[in-house]
């Protein structure tokens, strides 16, 4: 969600899918105001938010005639967008009137996919039978939740490390680099590659994907190329071999140099200060590398940073550039 694959819509009250994410945490639209204001994306409550007692649909006349923002968004998705109805196999009353009033205003079923483990084999006696009926074969996925999002978010890695090597089709090098990268870290779930990459990010915008970023493009081909044996993800935004450990920072948008040089040294003393281990620190991306935006940590030229037990010379990260690597 926070990369901009998806939109949500839920009728649950809880605050789950907000809390889920202890990094970056999405806004919930529960008013129309809300609409207004929040930047996507958001989660859209249609049946409104346990923290705002307030906005809750609860009873049947509330739920029969909700907000004009709900039936505005629902048609609009419903219209105008791929939607897939996950997790809800057994249809509760005030969601398929939802649902049905939706239907009924757009007339249009061809972008709806309904997930559910025994929609192809209860396919006749199931509820979404009777609400959808021309719903097509392949518009019914038999899956749990899990594995669909799974899936789903495979599918995207996998869309972007495509994109790439068509990139690069003409360059022998960087294309083998990048099938490199692309076996290393497809061999973690997707869930955990979207997590690495958000959080190797320096400034990440909620809605705007990292993965498929300039930076990160320039930081696969550097994997590929440094790493060519292998690694693993970690979901902090690292990368570990046996014999060496690289936290991964790219930058997000219009980021500075000295940004970036920060950001690897605030990692550095949580990790000094936490006690775990210390990485280098591979970087993509970021504006104005030499041009003297950082003091020198030792103006007289005087200290061995091997030398030092505490202070500034011993919280400087040893810093390799993506590009170095690819130059």
């Amino acid at each position: 969600m926070l990369e901009g694959i998806v939109d949500v819509l839920t009728t649950n009250w809880d605050n789950c899918i907000e809390r889920g994410s202890s990094d970056e945490r999405p806004s919930a639209v529960v008013t129309s105001q809300d609409l207004s204001n929040v930047t996507p994306p958001s989660v859209l409550k249609i049946h409104g938010c346990a923290t705002q007692p307030q906005s809750l649909l609860v009873t049947s006349n509330h739920l029969a005639a909700p907000p004009q923002w709900v039936i505005d968004e629902t048609r609009h998705r419903l219209g105008a967008t791929t939607v897939a109805f996950v997790g809800i196999g057994d249809i509760a009353g005030y969601v398929k009137l939802r649902i049905e009033e939706a239907l009924h205003d757009v007339g249009v079923i061809d972008n709806i996919r309904v997930v559910s483990p025994g929609i192809v084999s209860g396919w006749a006696s199931s509820q979404w039978a009777g609400l959808v009926p021309d719903l097509g074969a392949g518009q019914r996925i038999a899956a749990t939740a899990d594995d669909f999002l799974e899936q789903l978010g495979r599918a995207y890695v996998l869309g972007v490390f495509g994109d790439i090597a068509l990139e690069f089709s003409d360059h022998p090098k960087f294309l083998a680099a990048v099938k490199n990268a692309q076996n290393s870290i497809t061999a973690s779930d997707a869930l955990k590659v979207v997590v690495w990459a958000r959080r190797a990010a320096v400034t990440p915008h909620a809605g705007v994907s990292v993965f498929d970023s300039e930076s990160m493009t320039t930081m696969l081909c550097a994997l590929g190329v440094l790493l060519p044996d292998g690694f693993a993800v970690e979901a902090s935004g690292a990368v570990r071999t046996p014999e060496a450990y690289w936290q991964v920072l790219v930058s997000s948008g219009r980021t500075s140099a000295s940004r970036m040089q920060r950001e690897a040294q605030n990692r550095l003393s949580a990790a000094r200060t936490e006690g775990r281990e210390v990485p280098k620190y591979l970087v993509a991306g970021g504006i104005g590398w030499g041009l003297g935006t950082t003091l020198p940590s030792d103006i007289l030229n005087e200290g061995r940073g091997d030398d030092v037990l505490d202070g500034p010379l011993n919280l400087m990260p040893e810093i390799l550039r993506a590009e170095e690597v690819l130059a």
